[in-house]
């Protein structure tokens, strides 16, 4: 009973092996600790997830002089052998490509790099995950696209993967922002629909790794009556200890119309929906917070997001919190 809590108080638990040392020594304490159970509300009014995310402002410096609505997006972040590889999408104009960062301390990232391959006109936002030393790349806007490749950077192949759906389904006009989770010999594909009027949260899954897949339909919609009342997208799901974490953005025009995008938050332990970044009151994320892409990181987590500047500059920032991983 003592040692059971000993160990509960450092955050761990018997059989975690950040617990563990050699005979006759002490584990040494994690650094951090459970979530909020009754966070305050954020600035706004809105309930908080408690998770105490510290902004740590933008992964790149400000370069070429930008216009309203440009800038980095729809960042999609991957644990590889030597740190973090992002891929992430570069707004100029009409026109959308694919860059990648990478960075071994999560705090300075490389100068970006262009993604190569044959995506162009199919680059879209992008998904990634890295499995058994390969780079798959989900990506697209309409449809939706797999690459793969080696290094991170370029990439071979470009197969649609489904078209987007018809009729009155939510996907009927499009299918973008994907993120895949692989898990149990199953691929699962999370990913916005658009319907002609409003995006919505859906799935599909493969069991053939990826050859082909079936749609699940509608994970998640907007909330009337909540923060999120206009609009869900852009998910981020992680399986950890047992439940679905899961990061999106919500839109929401309670207040003003247009209204900001926010990074919102349902532990898979319930289905109450809180918001994870507010808006600053001024600066690169003072018009929007969305986009989330999360990792386990040291003892906690990170998240890479796109913010939204009171100039209407797109920006990649960093957040991190101390909640234990």
């Amino acid at each position: 009973m003592c040692l059971l809590l000993i160990l509960a108080l450092i955050g761990c638990s018997p059989k975690d092996a950040k617990c563990t040392g050699e005979p006759g020594e002490t584990a040494a304490p994690l650094d951090c600790a459970p979530a909020d159970v009754t966070p305050d509300p954020t600035p706004e009014g809105h309930p908080s997830d408690g998770w105490r995310w510290e902004k740590q402002g933008a992964l790149f410096e400000d370069g070429e002089l930008l216009q309203y609505g440009e800038g980095d997006l729809a960042p999609s972040l991957v644990l590889v052998p030597d740190g973090l590889h992002l891929v992430f999408a570069r707004q100029r104009e009409l026109d959308r490509d694919l860059w990648v960062s990478t960075s071994a301390d999560g705090e300075s990232w490389s100068e970006p790099v262009a993604v190569t391959g044959p995506i162009d006109g199919a680059s879209g936002y992008p998904g990634l995950l890295y499995e058994d030393g390969r780079y798959r790349l989900w990506h697209g806007s309409g449809n939706l696209y797999y690459s793969e490749g080696v290094d991170g950077v370029t990439y071979q192949g470009l197969d649609a993967i489904g078209m987007s759906g018809v009729g009155d389904e939510f996907d009927a006009y499009s299918m973008l922002y994907p993120h895949v989770v692989a898990g149990d010999g199953e691929l699962t594909l999370y990913y916005t629909g658009f319907d002609g009027v409003t995006y919505a949260i859906g799935t599909a899954v493969s069991s053939d790794d990826g050859e082909s897949w079936e749609r699940q339909g509608v994970q998640l919609e907007l909330d009337a009556d909540g923060w999120d009342n206009t609009a869900v997208g852009q998910p981020m799901v992680i399986e950890h200890d047992g439940r679905s974490l899961f990061w999106y953005s919500g839109y929401d025009t309670s207040q003003t119309n247009p209204g900001p995008w926010r990074v919102g938050f349902i532990d898979g332990d319930t289905t109450d929906r809180s918001v994870s970044l507010p808006l600053a009151e001024s600066g690169h994320d003072a018009w929007s917070t969305r986009d989330p892409a999360v990792v386990p990181w040291g003892d906690g987590w990170l998240m890479i997001y796109a913010g939204m500047g009171d100039d209407g500059i797109y920006r990649l920032m960093r957040a991190t919190s101390d909640v234990c991983s």
